[in-house]
């Protein structure tokens, strides 16, 4: 059942269930959610969700951006206490565990994986130089924001670079996640001596070294 709903940002609202005792998952999958909703086939009263928490929470975590179909407009109508059917895990978009340096992408709702990743990676203390590229529109609509600044706090192998893109008040970097991207110094040689985890809406790719540079769609 839910445990907690919180607005993390203006647009982005987060979902916390309780964690059955038996499940278990690995930082990167998802979880295919059920809603209860009338006049709905088996397509649209099911979603997936990456899940935000990390193996060592006792709960689950997910977020979504606010929309207009009928699962978002059910999904945000539901109140703590309900209950809500869900399968999983599922997915293979997961964080090498090797100590090879990693560089992720993120825009706006795709950092809810990476979330886990790094999380995870934090509360372990692996000794994996990691460095996370965000972009998003604006600098109030940064969702989980504080989370990966305590992340880095405690972290000193961990790296954020946030790119805000239509910002007027925003000072730091401006750029999208593109060409240009390259020019920070922990991305100058992505293609040769890293692995990098793309999560841009809905796309997410993997380009790991350790495969001669093999592109793989996850």
């Amino acid at each position: 059942h839910i445990l907690k709903i919180k607005s993390e940002t203006p647009t982005v609202t987060s979902f916390t269930f309780t964690k059955p005792a038996d499940f278990t998952y690995i930082p990167g999958q998802f979880i295919n959610l059920e809603l209860a909703i009338p006049d709905c086939d088996a397509r649209c009263n099911k979603r997936n969700f990456s899940l935000v928490s990390a193996p060592s929470d006792d709960y689950l975590q997910i977020a979504t951006r606010v929309g207009v179909s009928k699962f978002k407009q059910t999904l945000h109508e539901l109140q703590v206490g309900d209950q809500v059917r869900f399968t999983g895990p599922f997915g293979r978009f997961l964080l090498n565990n090797t100590l090879t340096p990693a560089v992720l992408l993120a825009g706006g709702i795709g950092i809810t994986p990476l979330h886990s990743m790094l999380k995870y990676v934090t509360t372990v203390s692996l000794k994996k130089s990691l460095t996370l590229i965000y972009s998003n529109s604006f600098a109030s609509d940064i969702p989980f924001k504080q989370d990966l600044d305590q992340f880095v706090r405690q972290n000193q192998r961990l790296t954020i670079h946030y790119l805000v893109t239509q910002d007027p008040n925003w000072s730091g970097l401006k750029d999208r996640i593109d060409e240009k991207a390259r020019k920070i110094s922990e991305v100058k040689d992505v293609y040769q001596n890293v692995v990098a985890a793309v999560c841009l809406r809905t796309i997410r790719v993997i380009f790991d070294s350790d495969q001669g540079n093999h592109i793989q769609v996850v």
